[in-house]
């Protein structure tokens, strides 16, 4: 059974598909660039083929020891990391395929691309957040954090320390703020690091990070992932209630914590729930199930 609810106050939103959610593709943040892993028979234990794609179309491909997570970038550049003992070796692909730099890593939490492709971030849970640009050369450790996001260029860097949160422009600490909870569960910026928002097991936050202040905050119960749009006027949060399956509502508020539209969806299976939302640069809200991608047109 499918429940929908919209309430549409000063913005369009319009559903376009639930298509099938294909799980285990990694892909680069704006979708051009795909990694497509083949397993080569008869080969020695953990090889396999590797292959870096543009749009469908192959750019290069190599026999390569297996890793247990990819990375790739909006401008081609690759990190595959492989995990010994909770210890991470990141190597570091070029846009042609040749590996720059190899690094090892203790306590491997997990790492990102900025959109920008230049930089790299990896955080370890021992020795704290790495910067490094897109060739393994590192540029900058910003310490032992809970989480952190950072801005499209990856000049703006915001990491959670205990119950601080600290914000870095260009390697300086420009900010630093108290939160109530320790129990974050997401974190997201705006492209251009002028705002932030945090949801924790009841609250949402939006901050001004230019103006150094809090906007508002919310109290919405069991959020479960959150998402800004790239300008940082529109902010979703996805609420999660469960008793033997799961009912999901997507909130969608403006930057003066005004409600604009909603939209439940109860799903059949015990298993099913919604883990991750994101609106895109092409003014679409994407809605990331266990197996579904749902695709809504906003305007």
């Amino acid at each position: 059974m499918t429940v929908l609810l919209i309430c549409l106050l000063g913005v369009n939103v319009s559903f376009i598909e639930c298509a099938p959610y294909t799980k285990g593709i990694i892909e680069s943040q704006d979708g051009t660039y795909r990694i497509a892993i083949d397993r080569i028979p008869d080969a020695e234990v953990f090889k396999e083929r590797m292959s870096l794609l543009k749009d469908g179309t192959p750019v290069w491909d190599k026999e390569h020891h297996s890793g247990d997570y990819y990375y790739v970038s909006n401008t081609g550049c690759v990190v595959s990391k492989i995990t010994i003992n909770m210890n991470a070796v990141l190597a570091f692909h070029d846009r042609t395929g040749v590996i720059r730099n190899v690094i090892n890593i203790p306590s491997a939490c997990g790492g990102t691309f900025t959109n920008s492709g230049e930089f790299f971030f990896f955080l370890s849970g021992s020795e704290g957040l790495y910067m490094f640009d897109n060739t393994g050369a590192e540029i900058d450790n910003f310490g032992v954090c809970n989480k952190y996001t950072v801005s499209d260029g990856g000049h703006i860097v915001t990491v959670i320390r205990d119950n601080r949160l600290i914000v870095h422009n260009n390697g300086m600490i420009v900010w630093e703020t108290s939160i109530p909870s320790v129990h974050l569960r997401a974190m997201v910026m705006s492209h251009d690091g002028s705002l932030l928002s945090l949801i924790d097991n009841k609250y949402v936050w939006v901050f001004d990070i230019s103006a150094k202040k809090e906007i508002f905050r919310k109290e919405i119960p069991n959020p479960v992932a959150l998402a800004i749009s790239p300008e940082g006027s529109l902010f979703a949060i996805a609420r999660e209630e469960r008793d033997i399956t799961s009912t999901v509502t997507v909130l969608l508020l403006n930057i003066k914590n005004k409600l604009l539209w909603q939209w439940s969806h109860k799903f059949n299976e015990a298993c099913e729930t919604v883990h991750g939302i994101e609106i895109t640069d092409g003014s679409e809200l994407h809605v990331y199930s266990t197996d579904d991608l749902f695709r809504f047109a906003v305007q």
